[in-house]
């Protein structure tokens, strides 16, 4: 029976997570403390756009080092994404919190 009920917790939490967003949009507490992912990927790209994106630089420079930068933030994203998806399908029921945080 657990079984069972299990094979229904990624789209029930898929609608928890839903009505929580819809009840409680962002959580603007959170994001006082520590900036939206978006915003950091943000900050990062601007960071990198300052530092390799020279008009001073060759244009085979500057194309190689957006490409780069794409893999940097795209291996990175997958990276954060692997690693906190393995940390909560550890925890129990943990397709559950997967899909909650997704």
């Amino acid at each position: 029976m657990p079984e069972r009920l299990l094979d229904y917790s990624q789209p029930l939490a898929l609608l928890l997570a839903i009505g929580i967003d819809a009840w409680y949009g962002d959580p603007v507490a959170l994001y006082r403390i520590l900036p939206h992912p978006v915003a950091l990927i943000g900050r990062f790209i601007a960071w990198a756009e300052r530092g390799f994106n020279r008009e001073s630089d060759t244009e085979s420079r500057r194309r190689r080092a957006g490409v780069e930068l794409t893999i940097v933030l795209v291996l990175g994203a997958f990276l954060i994404g692997a690693a906190i998806q393995w940390l909560l399908l550890a925890l129990p029921l943990g397709k559950l919190w997967l899909a909650v945080v997704m």
